[in-house]
Parts: structure tokens; C-alpha cells; sequence
């Protein structure tokens, strides 16, 4: 089993961003559809921190279809605050290190080695990102992706999401331990 170096996870305590945003987590969004989501949520985010956007994520009409969820990624400049490096202590509130064995005597971490040597990549690129994770009211009712797949005709906007995380990070796939989904 490969295991983490430990030249990575010092890399990572120094250079890893990672501010959360508690002002916008919680809040109940009225998103019109998913081709305005982007637009919306950037009017929502500029409420509390002030940045310039240089790119996003596409295609989430599909993601919305499926999982009733927006993972929502703005490679952004200009941001009006400093950003925590928190050290270890973020991954493992991500869940990324020091999860506790499973049945199999494995721990989570066991299994990210590569994960973590591509986060750690990801810093040294310089990019900030603002993330946003956003839930259907059917996804939070049924405490998870709904077992009936949604098909695109079948979603009418608008639809009224929640916030479930926000952050801004120097990492892109911060969260794909917290919020994992294929």
C-alpha cells in the first residue's frame, strides 16, 4: 500500500489555502437554472468578499440532473482578503489524513497518497479558487443522491438550493474526500 511522503504533507501544511466562508454557507439560494447559476452565485459571493473572476466550470446541467447538486469552481483574482493556511488541521477536517480505520483495518488516507502529491501540485500553480457546493431540497430531504436519477425534463427552475460549503482554496480538488461524488 503506498503511503504518504512526508515531504508532501509538510509542502501542503505551508503552502495549502483554505478560507471557508460561514457568511455564505447556510444560505438558501433561488437559482433560476443551471445556465444562470454561475452568474448568481457570483452576485451572492461578491455580497461578502470582493474578487474578479477568471474562469469556471462548465456543463452543470448534467451534474444537476443526476446528483441534484452544483460543485460550483471560479478561478478568481483580486480577492479583498488574506487567505489561512491552517495546516494540517484542514486536511483532516477534509477528511484527507488521519481518517480512523475502516472494517478493513484501511485508513482513508492510506488510499490518497496520489490525491495529495496532485494538491500539492496544485498550489505550486498559483491559481485561487472560489468553490461553492450547493444541494437540492430532494438531495437534503433524502439525506443523500437520490437512488431515481433526475433526467433534465423532468427539473423545473426555479429551484431553491442551499449552500452547503464555500470556501476559497489554492487547491481545486479540496473537497473530493468531503463532498465525493462520480
Amino acid at each position: 500500500m503506498a503511503r504518504i511522503a512526508l515531504s508532501i504533507l509538510r509542502h501542503l501544511h505551508r503552502s495549502l489555502a483554505y478560507q471557508p466562508l460561514p457568511d455564505l454557507i447556510g444560505a438558501h439560494v433561488q437559482i433560476q437554472s443551471t445556465a444562470s447559476a454561475v452568474e448568481e452565485l457570483v452576485a451572492l459571493a461578491r455580497r461578502f468578499i470582493d474578487f474578479e473572476v477568471k474562469s469556471q466550470r462548465d456543463n452543470l446541467s448534467a451534474m444537476f440532473a443526476k446528483y441534484g447538486i452544483l460543485d460550483l469552481e471560479y478561478g478568481i483574482d483580486n480577492i479583498s482578503c488574506s487567505l489561512d493556511r491552517p495546516g494540517l488541521g484542514v486536511l483532516r477536517e477534509l477528511g484527507l489524513v488521519d481518517s480512523p480505520p475502516d472494517e478493513d483495518g484501511l485508513r482513508e488516507s492510506d488510499l490518497m497518497p496520489d490525491l495529495l502529491e496532485d494538491l500539492a501540485t496544485q498550489v505550486d500553480l498559483g491559481t485561487i479558487y472560489l468553490k461553492v457546493f450547493l444541494q437540492a431540497a430532494e438531495v437534503r430531504a433524502r439525506g443523500g443522491i437520490p437512488s431515481q436519477r433526475w433526467t433534465r425534463s423532468e427539473i423545473t427552475w426555479p429551484q431553491q438550493l442551499l449552500v452547503v460549503d464555500a470556501c476559497i482554496t489554492n487547491a481545486s480538488r479540496v473537497w473530493l474526500a468531503k463532498h465525493f461524488y462520480l
